[in-house]
This record gives structure tokens, C-alpha cells and sequence, in this order.
């Protein structure tokens, strides 16, 4: 899946500005940026190794998502019935928690991530895969927080909420492996090309 990457007027110039210093040489599979001194160092690159958080994602934008997803997981689920046996909790819980792992998250570049996002890229790790993965982790930790409310209230049995726990837990396991394996360049992915295209073409057009 090609990543969504949008670079407007204001983040073209601010991709400019953290280019003044040094001539910058971008290639295909690599570029070096010199970045402005509140941009991440590479002790934070190697700290992200151990930590949970690269990019930074609104809150409120994750449980905008959420909600959406939510909402189409459920209308899907209800069409899908055809033979109309009664859905209840644990089936949108379990439906939601799929829809989430499947869902086609489309990420950007916002303007406080940009000199983040080319310190990363110059060092081989890409910003954007690294914030889709995170971002799905959010999703599915909202989903979590939705399985408890449900256990809280009885609409699902202590039971049921184990297993749909440990479902999500597996999932964001497996999520954190492959953030790992990103930032420790195991792998190399579509988008990254997409984004040196982009900033090439930002720096060329200015």
C-alpha cells in the first residue's frame, strides 16, 4: 500500500529551511539532512529503539478514527447478516477488532514532524510506516479500552473479555516487532521511494 504524503507551501519551506546549512544529495535509497537543533539527535533514534512513541499523534484524531472505524465495522457487520442470528457485544467487538488490523490507514507528514521525518529518512528508517504502525497500536488500544467498558458493564462476560484482550495484545505484539524491525532496517518498503520523491521534488521546486 503507497502511503498518503501531502507537503503544503508552509512545509515546503519549512523542509527548506532545515536544508539551508548544507547542500543536501538526495538518491533513490538514501539522502543526508542536516536538521535544526530542536530536531530529534540520533541518541533519540537510538533511544526509539526501546520506546513506544516516534511520531506524534493527535489523541483526539485517534479516537476520531476510531469511532469511524467503528461505525463502518458495524453497518458492515450487519449487512453481512444475512441470516439475521442475534449479534450481540462480543461479535462488534470481535468485528472492530478485525476491521482495525485490516483497516487501510492513509498517514501525512505534519508540520511539526518534518525535520523528524528527514532525520529518519536520512538514517534509512521511514517516518511514515513507523507512524502507520503506531497509530494502529492507538486504534487497537482504544479497542482494548472499549472490551473493559463492556466487561464493566456486563455486556460481555469476564471470559469474553480475556480473550478479546489477549487477541489485541497479540496484535500490538506483533505490530511492535514490526516497528522494531523498521527502525532496525530489516526491511525496506514502497512508501520510503514515495517519500524521496516527494521531498525531491519539494526541494526542486524551491
Amino acid at each position: 500500500m503507497t502511503s498518503s504524503i501531502s507537503l503544503n507551501t508552509s512545509q515546503r519551506i519549512q523542509w527548506q529551511q532545515a536544508q539551508s546549512t548544507h547542500n543536501n544529495i538526495i538518491e533513490s535509497s538514501s539522502f543526508a539532512a542536516e536538521i535544526k537543533e530542536d530536531s530529534p539527535s540520533s541518541n533519540a533514534i537510538n533511544n526509539s529503539r526501546v520506546s513506544h512513541r516516534i511520531s506524534n499523534i493527535d489523541p483526539q484524531a485517534i479516537k476520531m478514527l476510531y469511532s469511524q472505524i467503528k461505525t463502518e465495522a458495524d453497518a458492515q457487520l450487519n449487512d453481512s447478516n444475512s441470516d439475521n442470528k442475534e449479534l450481540k457485544a462480543f461479535d462488534y467487538l470481535q468485528n472492530n477488532i478485525d476491521a482495525i488490523v485490516d483497516y487501510p490507514i492513509e498517514v501525512e507528514i505534519q508540520p511539526d514532524e518534518i525535520n523528524a521525518a528527514i532525520l529518519y529518512n536520512s538514517l534509512g528508517i521511514n517516518y511514515l510506516d513507523v507512524k502507520r504502525i503506531e497509530m494502529r497500536m492507538d486504534l487497537l488500544e482504544e479497542a482494548k479500552g472499549d472490551v473493559s467498558e463492556n466487561v464493566k458493564s456486563g455486556a460481555i462476560t469476564k471470559k469474553e473479555g480475556a480473550a478479546l484482550s489477549e487477541q489485541i495484545q497479540d496484535h500490538q505484539d506483533s505490530l511492535f516487532d514490526q516497528k522494531q524491525a523498521l527502525i532496525e532496517r530489516k526491511s525496506i518498503t514502497e512508501s520510503e521511494e514515495a517519500l524521496f520523491k516527494q521531498l525531491k521534488m519539494s526541494q526542486v521546486s524551491y
